[in-house]
């Protein structure tokens, strides 16, 4: 954490638009919510896919993990795309059925991105079981926390033990200069 006037500007700046997203998100929840066409639904996972298969081509991973997803992402999207046009927007639901299905649209455009955190959870754990041989425990975390705040704590120390020094030696400065006045 920053304690400079920029670094506390930051942290506001960084905040205010937290809050602005969040206000976008609920605006897109309640526009959706009240669409009477699918065409807002088939841009918003359209443009989801497109993201994922664009962002999973650029990775590092090899051909066959590249392949699979784009398959992935393309085959729930074309599910997104069946759902909305067969199941949502069938003109003959009562409102509240149409309500509920609406929500339930609105809760599978993340379905992709699920599907993105879970490899990368499985990308994670892979990681750290074939370079150390060992799972990654919460006790370990928190003994590198410890360490990290332990070292932060002791360079704090050091510093104040140098700065007493300093002052100490501008405090006999003046006593000398101000001897050598009177």
């Amino acid at each position: 954490m920053k304690f400079t006037i920029g670094g506390i500007f930051y942290m506001q700046v960084k905040q205010l638009y937290m809050i602005l997203i969040q206000i976008l998100v609920l605006f897109m929840i309640i526009s959706l919510i009240f669409s009477q066409t699918p065409v807002a639904f088939v841009v918003i996972y359209a443009i989801s896919a497109a993201i994922l298969i664009l962002h999973i081509h650029l990775t590092k991973h090899s051909w066959k993990v590249k392949s699979i997803f784009t398959i992935t992402y393309i085959a729930i999207l074309v599910l997104q795309e069946v759902y909305i046009s067969v199941g949502v927007f069938d003109q003959q639901a009562l409102w509240i059925t149409l309500f509920i299905k609406k929500l339930i649209a609105i809760i599978i455009i993340f379905i992709p991105y699920f599907v993105r955190y879970l490899h990368y959870i499985y990308t994670i754990e892979h990681q750290f079981a074939m370079n150390e041989l060992s799972s990654v425990s919460f006790d370990m975390i928190r003994d590198v926390v410890k360490r990290k705040n332990s070292l932060k704590v002791i360079s704090l120390k050091v510093k104040l033990l140098y700065l007493k020094k300093i002052l100490t030696k501008l405090q006999m400065i003046y006593q000398g200069i101000a001897i050598l006045n009177t």
